[in-house]
């Protein structure tokens, strides 16, 4: 997954109080810079590009009866983290991939088109876009996210967080080992926007699990 503009300048998000929010009526608020947004949707594009086009599948034997003809893990590292293997027996992990890769992808591609389309209805294209002359990147975007759009949000999330965590190699010692970098190493602005990510997903989760209790 190249990171492209959203990790070059990534020490900017979460510079202010963005994330979610429960209102008072019961309604899920979310809140973000434009630039904040402008990053989701990035972000969201590059894993959409990374599961490929959800048309008609090429593959005849998917068409006809939903079973796919790939039993291999994906070659990317980044595809294979958020495709793993179910099993470790490698003809089990094979045949379970046949009957399920697609239908993962299908999820994954819908969690992240319920990122990138809300922000796509309250922003427009052209202040989502990173290299826009005028961006406003400090000006804030608040809109309701839907209770139905909420776990697909928290699952696109996850899946944004797991490309940048295998982009990183980030290991149990990574919290140590990005706060020694320089400022100036463009790892150290992704494992900020990763960690921001995590924040944004705890938030999420404290949200969802408190109507959980009720």
């Amino acid at each position: 997954m190249a990171c492209g503009p959203p990790c070059k300048r990534a020490n900017e998000v979460g510079a202010r109080m963005s994330g979610f929010s429960r209102k008072r009526n019961g309604e899920i608020l979310a809140t973000f810079s434009h630039y904040e947004g402008a990053i989701l949707k990035s972000l969201t594009e590059q894993i959409l590009e990374l599961l490929g086009e959800g048309d008609a599948p090429a593959d005849p034997l998917l068409a006809v009866v939903g079973i796919s003809s790939n039993d291999s893990l994906p070659e990317d590292p980044v595809l294979a983290r958020l495709l793993p293997d179910a099993y470790k027996d490698e003809r089990d992990a094979a045949e379970f991939r046949r009957y399920t890769e697609h239908s993962a992808r299908e999820k994954k591609r819908s969690h992240a088109h319920a990122i990138r389309d809300i922000l796509m209805e309250h922003l427009g294209d052209h202040a989502l876009d990173l290299t826009a002359p005028g961006l406003n990147k400090r000006e804030e975007l608040h809109f309701i996210l839907p209770e139905e759009k909420a776990q697909m949000w928290l699952m696109g999330l996850n899946d944004m967080r797991l490309a940048l965590g295998t982009r990183l190699n980030v290991t149990a010692d990574a919290q140590e080992r990005f706060a020694e970098m320089s400022d100036e190493n463009p790892d150290k602005g992704i494992f900020n926007l990763f960690a921001w990510l995590g924040w944004l997903q705890e938030i999420l989760i404290d949200i969802l699990s408190v109507d959980g209790e009720s």
